[in-house]
């Protein structure tokens, strides 16, 4: 091929690539403070693009466009300068070219870290690295947090990188540069009288894929033992009729995964501003269909395909649903507890954290090791004294939030599990089950098992479908089944329930479930999850006692709709004060 002819196919290959560019779909991939921590609120935040062409897009912040002098192109990433008085939390959405992005939740709040991996990592298994210089700190409660870890950073020649000041926690950057060196100064600083806790980041590396490994089949009718179809159907017909009395709540329900997949059809509704009494759905865009996706499209996923599972869409706008996926930054338990308090702060009702770690070197119940999501002793204790700290920091000053949790998917107890064993009033494990294939009625224990792989004890309070069914773009892989997907099923029941009714306490939360429950036959000598009490049996009847507990996504509003109605008469009847 001549010179001159190969200068033509070159500019023909540039034009043809600046016009894909042009056309192609403006998304929001990535957005968080330019600058690094700092104990005030970000002003200036830069945000990663695909799809912008020549013209610099719009930026709209709650609904306002932001001056075009305060934000600048660089490449694909856009900065932008907020004013002062743009200190609120809310969605932010890209215009040009007469198309919009997805939207993106842009919170105020203080609390960030940095993730693990951008930091040294050290090997300390085949499976298992964790972060040589990047630790986080937790000071006791009564103390001064920021002025603490301006201390200790001064003694220690430690840098503040990040932090949950609301939890007293700040993240540090450690000056070692070994293993051995690294726990050397861990020790110190664990005998220092203000720090309750140290917590490292552990991860797992990424395994190659087994090509013998069996996949499960899609439970395409496991739902149908949640009454999943017969929820919808009663809340719309509710939400008609309560319109005339009074306005159901918009409820704000937290995500705490990475992104979601705007590309697929089955989130393309939402490629417009959203209106107040709408289902929004506000995240960052992940080109993959990542595990995000997934647990995002079983609450959120909209009118196409017809046969998806997105519990809230299905519903309409009959209450209006926020959902709102975030996980600060890429990696780590730190990051999840961090984009949580930032959403709890921001208004969030309902938490869902379809996530989890194990115990290294636990065993599960076939007798075989765990092997996936393990941490090692020193990360596990740090990361349970972090998990403490935020339940305590969320009964004091959130104690209407509810935090939904997936059990792990290890065929272990959940003690072992991280954050399903914890005691808090305010947490909801989610274990996960699947049809039996049995001729028998769905109120019927046999309508469903445990499935196999679910983590089970009794620290889980309910189950429930492990394998809802495929939509085009809700799927992290073929076959893809698990609790995650479980306590998305929870999460929208309970939102639901809260959108009703939202004075309703975590603690009532938890017991309407159960009185709702359907029964799950409790296999072997370890229960699936708590067992149904005398009390627990409002709907499945004395049977049910003793069995392991199964949602009923119908049978729970049930129960919130009577008890609503109890109320507004008892409120209607009671005598006004002279």
């Amino acid at each position: 091929m001549g010179t001159l002819r190969m200068r033509r196919l070159i500019v023909l290959l540039v034009v043809w690539s600046v016009g894909t560019e042009v056309c192609a779909a403006l998304r929001i991939e990535g957005l968080e403070p330019c600058e690094p921590w700092r104990a005030y609120k970000p002003q200036v935040w830069c945000m990663q693009v695909t799809g912008m062409g020549r013209e610099l897009p719009t930026v709209v912040l709650n609904g306002s466009a932001l001056a075009t002098g305060s934000v600048t192109r660089m490449l694909d990433s856009l900065r932008f300068r907020l004013n002062q008085r743009q200190s609120v939390s809310g969605p932010i959405w890209l215009a040009a070219d007469g198309q919009t992005s997805n939207g993106v939740w842009l919170t105020m709040g203080q609390s960030r870290v940095v993730a693990a991996g951008q930091y040294p990592q050290i090997r300390l298994n085949d499976r298992v690295v964790t972060a040589l210089d990047l630790v986080s700190l937790v000071f006791r409660e009564d103390l001064d947090g920021l002025i603490q870890a301006q201390r200790v950073a001064r003694q220690y020649g430690l840098e503040i990188v990040g932090a949950i000041p609301p939890l007293n926690v700040y993240q540090v950057r450690l000056p070692v540069n070994s293993l051995e060196g690294r726990d050397i100064l861990l020790a110190t600083l664990g005998r220092e009288a203000a720090i309750e806790g140290v917590v490292v980041e552990d991860d797992n590396l990424e395994m190659p894929a087994d090509p013998l490994r069996a996949i499960d089949p899609p439970d395409q009718q496991g739902w149908i033992a949640n009454r999943f179809l017969q929820a919808v159907d009663l809340y719309t017909d509710y939400a008609v009729k309560a319109a005339q009395a009074h306005k159901l709540h918009t409820l704000l329900v937290g995500v705490i995964e990475s992104g979601v997949n705007f590309d697929a059809g089955d989130f393309a509704s939402y490629l417009v501003p959203c209106d107040s009494g709408q289902v929004c759905l506000y995240a960052r865009h992940s080109r993959a269909a990542t595990h995000g996706t997934a647990v995002s499209g079983y609450l959120a996923a909209g009118a196409h395909p017809s046969a998806n599972l997105g519990f809230l869409s299905r519903m309409g706008a009959a209450g209006g649903f926020r959902v709102i996926v975030d996980r600060g930054a890429r990696a780590g338990v730190a990051a999840r507890v961090a984009a949580s308090v930032n959403l709890v702060q921001d208004g969030v009702r309902v938490l869902n954290w379809s996530w989890g770690v194990h115990r290294m070197g636990g065993i599960n119940q076939r007798g075989e090791p765990i092997q996936a999501n393990v941490r090692s002793d020193l990360a596990f204790n740090g990361y349970a004294t972090l998990l403490k700290r935020f339940f305590a920091w969320l009964a004091r000053n959130h104690p209407a939030v509810v935090v939904i949790n997936s059990a792990g998917n290890s065929a272990s107890l959940t003690d072992q599990h991280l954050p399903a064993s914890l005691l808090a009033d305010q947490l909801i494990v989610v274990g996960a089950h699947q049809r039996t294939g049995r001729d028998v009625d769905v109120e019927d224990a046999g309508f469903v098992a445990s499935r196999a792989s679910s983590n089970v004890g009794q620290r889980v309070d309910i189950t429930a479908a492990g394998c809802p069914p495929w939509a085009s773009s809700a799927r992290a892989e073929p076959g893809g089944c698990g609790t995650s997907y479980a306590a998305a099923l929870v999460t929208g029941a309970v939102a639901a329930m809260l959108s009703i009714d939202p004075e309703l306490e975590p603690r009532q939360v938890r017991t309407l479930l159960r009185q709702s429950a359907l029964p799950l036959a409790s296999g072997g000598t370890v229960d699936i999850t708590l067992p149904l009490t005398s009390e627990e049996r409002s709907i499945a009847g004395d049977s049910a006692t003793g069995q392991s507990a199964r949602l009923n996504m119908q049978g729970a509003l049930e129960l919130v709709i009577v008890r609503r109605a109890a109320a507004s008469v008892a409120g209607a009847q009671a005598p006004v004060s002279r």
